[in-house]
Parts: structure tokens; sequence; C-alpha cells
């Protein structure tokens, strides 16, 4: 539904006051000139009642046994003095009625009425005067017939509706022109400025940082458009040193993540090459299983930092996914990891029950994986226990990595995939780690259509689920089945 504006909620509010306004204006003009017209008509009947009364009622007395005729003459021509009187009758002391000039509208007197010796009033319902029973006195003081005047208030009526018409036809006139005059003064000084500082302020509000709001004003809409400018100022301003700050950031993790990859592939070579001489001495032999195994962790460190700075610069092709077997990979990840936890005594378990396939790159998923186990080994004390298995459900593969370890704060583990992140009080408990590992894994993960969740009891222990769409291994080329056949 469009909402409404700020011009026509006003015009909606300006039109419903002055209607009420001229509404009573326009009740209390009634109301005064009603109740003046009325109090001036009733003088009026009352005063004509007292001066037709003789005249009319000598006329009935002469002319009643030879016909009304003479009586009627009379009576309009009274009547016709007076526009309030419609209805003039002649009743007896009983109150029966002996003439009347319109039986079309016969007024009703009671005995009491007619026979006193004073004006009678009958009112109606609302309290209007509507009759008049005027006593005739005939030579002598004798009383033998009243007068009865039936009162009208079409004139009044009339009168009433001319400036009830009048009022509205005025106040439909000044309505307008008030309306005019009103919006023209409220857009210049209000509604035009207000609605300039919206506009720009919502260009401020998708991004539109230079913009600057410009009206001259010192009153509040000034003092508005002042702040807004302030604020779009002062948003560019943060931008530019967060954007440099981030800069600066991802060129030091780059840097970073190329000089330790360097000496690291040096020292990866001269251990390959010392691998492949026998020793006789057992101990050297484990010694160079634990060189390479830090040395494997460092990489595994560099490439994560790598990964995560390519990512953060807009770069795509870091996630080179391609459909990989499984239970090959996690068996390799679990062979490597064997030695790393034995030097902590840790009993480490990897039970492996999946066929399936998965779109990965090797090397990200190898330090996904081993980010896991990595904080399983940290975080694990000595004799702890780590277990990690792979199972398929449905169409998804489930990798998860539990150990016995200090397990997690309920309060940390929402903020658990940010990055530069740690779940550990470093003034507490002295552990190596930077807080990215599980944000790149979440990084990945989401990349390669999967998921990672996590559950833990502070001082029980973690659980770390790796969630993964599997798809169907790639279709076997000539060469492979030919090779298979000859195996």
């Amino acid at each position: 539904m469009k909402r409404w504006s700020l011009r026509a909620r006003f015009l909606l509010v300006l039109i419903a006051f002055l209607i009420m306004v001229f509404a009573a204006i326009t009740l209390v003009i009634v109301r005064h000139n009603s109740n003046t017209l009325k109090t001036n008509l009733v003088d009026e009947s009352k005063s004509f009642a007292a001066l037709a009364t003789q005249p009319i009622g000598s006329a009935f007395e002469l002319y009643q046994d030879s016909g009304t005729i003479a009586i009627q003459q009379q009576v309009n021509q009274f009547t016709s003095l007076d526009a309030h009187i419609n209805q003039v009758e002649v009743v007896n002391t009983n109150g029966k009625q002996l003439f009347i000039n319109d039986a079309a509208h016969p007024i009703s007197v009671s005995a009491s009425e007619a026979d006193n010796f004073s004006p009678s009033y009958i009112h109606n319902k609302q309290g209007d005067l509507i009759g008049i029973v005027q006593p005739y006195i005939e030579n002598f003081g004798i009383h033998r017939y009243a007068v009865v005047y039936g009162i009208s208030y079409d004139s009044v009526n009339q009168s009433i509706q001319q400036i009830v018409n009048v009022i509205v036809l005025l106040s439909v006139g000044i309505l307008l022109v008030a309306l005019i005059i009103g919006y023209l003064l409220i857009n210049r000084l209000f509604l035009r400025p207000v609605a300039n500082v919206s506009r720009q302020a919502l260009l401020i509000s998708k991004g539109e940082l230079d913009q600057q709001i410009q009206l001259g004003r010192h009153d509040e809409i000034g003092d508005l458009a002042t702040a807004v400018n302030t604020m779009a100022s002062s948003l560019k301003a943060d931008i530019a040193k967060l954007t440099e700050v981030d800069r600066l950031k991802s060129e030091f993790l780059m840097i970073t993540s190329h000089n330790l990859r360097t000496p690291l592939t040096t020292i990866e070579g001269y251990i390959d090459q010392i691998k492949l001489t026998k020793f006789s001495s057992q101990d050297l032999t484990q010694s160079i299983e634990i060189i390479a195994a830090n040395v494997t962790r460092l990489k595994g460190f560099a490439e994560d930092v790598l990964t995560i700075s390519t990512m953060e610069a807009g770069g795509q092709e870091i996630v080179r996914s391609e459909p990989v077997a499984m239970e090959s990979v996690l068996r390799n990840i679990a062979d490597e990891f064997r030695p790393v936890a034995k030097q902590k005594d840790l009993i480490f378990k990897a039970t492996i029950t999946t066929s399936a396939w998965a779109s990965i790159e090797k090397s990200q998923f190898h330090s996904v994986l081993w980010n896991l186990l990595d904080n399983a080994y940290k975080f694990t004390p000595k004799a702890g226990t780590i277990e990690l298995t792979a199972t398929t459900s449905s169409d998804r593969l489930e990798i998860t990595v539990k150990d016995t370890g200090i397990g997690i704060a309920a309060a940390e583990i929402p903020q658990l995939f940010t990055k530069f992140h740690r779940a550990t009080d470093i003034l507490v408990y002295d552990y190596e780690g930077t807080g990215i590992g599980l944000y790149i894994a979440k990084l990945l993960l989401k990349r390669y259509g999967g998921d990672i969740t996590v559950q833990s009891i502070e001082g029980k222990g973690s659980s770390f689920t790796i969630s993964l769409p599997t798809v169907s291994p790639p279709p076997k080329t000539p060469r492979t089945q030919q090779k298979t056949k000859t195996q």
C-alpha cells in the first residue's frame, strides 16, 4: 500500500480543522438566529392575537347566523398581515369549535383554556409555541367565545435554511482560499525544506555520501540538515579509515603468509630428504616425525592465512573444487594426526565408514579438518580422547571431531566462527592460535555447499560436525578402465 505523503496528511489535517471550525461557527450562528427569530415570532404572534381578537370576534358574533363568508373575509384580512398565523378558530367556553378557517389543521383546546379570561398558550413537545387562545370579551364584560390562533414556523425555518446556505457557501469559499494560502505558506516554509532533507538523507542512506543539503536556514530544519551533512561526512571518513585499515590488514596477512611459506617449504624439502635416509636410532626417527608433524601444522596455518586474505580481497579462484573420494582423504589426514596425538599421550580413534564422494579442493579441505583436529589437540589434556568419525546420511556426508577437552562456554558459541575470535581467555589459558581457523573453515565449507556446527559442554568436551553434500563419482575414462583390467 502506497504511503501518504506529508503534504497529503497536512491537507487532510487542515481540511478537518477548518471544517470543524466552520461547523462550530455555523452551529453557534444558527442557534443564535433561531432563538432570536423564534422569540420575535412569539412576540409578534402574541401582539397580533391581542389586536385581531376583538375585530374577528365581533365579525363572528355579527355574522355567525348568516354564514361564514363574511367571517372568513375578516379572518383573511387580518392573517394576511402576519405570515406566522396559519390557523384561526373560534370556540365557546367549553372548547367546542364554532368556526375554523382551515379544517385540515384543527387545534385542540380544553375548556379551561377556552374559559380563561387571560390568554392561554399551547406548546409542542419541543417547547415551541404553536397556539394562542385569546379570550373575546363582549360588551358589558361578557365572555362567551375565545379566538384560537395557530402559529407556523415555516418562515423561521426558511430563514434559518437561508442562513445555513449562506454560511456553507461562504465556508466553502473561505475553506478553498484558506487551503490554497495555507498550503502555499506551509509548503514554502516547512514541507519543501523537509522534503529536500528527506530526499538528500535517502540518497546518503544509499551510499551517496558526497551529497550535501543546502538550505540556508537557521531554525530547527536547518539544524536537521546540518546534522545530516555532519553524519554523512563522519560516515565517509569512517568508511575511508576502515577501508584503509582493512587494506593494511590484508596486506599484512599476505606478507605474513608468504614469509611463512618460504622457510617452511625449505624445511619440508630437507625433512623429506632425511626421511629417505635410514637411521638406526629410533629416537632420531621419532624426532624427525615430530618435526614433520609440526611443519605440517605451520604449513596449514600459512595456507589458512593466505586463503582468508585472498578470499577477503575478492578472489574466487581460491575455491577449486572437484569430485573427490572422501574415504582416502580422511584416512590420510587421520594417519598424519596419529603421531601428533601420540606426543601428548592422547587416545586418537578414527572410524571412517563412508565411500561417499564430495566436491572439494583437497588441500583446502585438509586445512579445514586439520584445524578441527588441532583445536581438539590443544584443548584436550593428556590421556584424553579425540575421535574422528565419518558417516553418510541420505545425500550428506557428516564428519565429526569429538574430544574430551575443556569445552566451550555457552556464551562463546555464537561468536565461535567469527574472525580472530578465541574462545579462551588468554590471561588464564596459554593456548596457541590466532582465531582464524574456524572462521576459514566456515567460509570454505559454505562455498562447498556445506556447513559446520558445534555442540559443547564446558568442562566435558566439544563436538564439531562438518556436513557436506555428496556427489556422484566421475565416470571412468577408457584409460582408467584398461588400467583396472591390467591390475
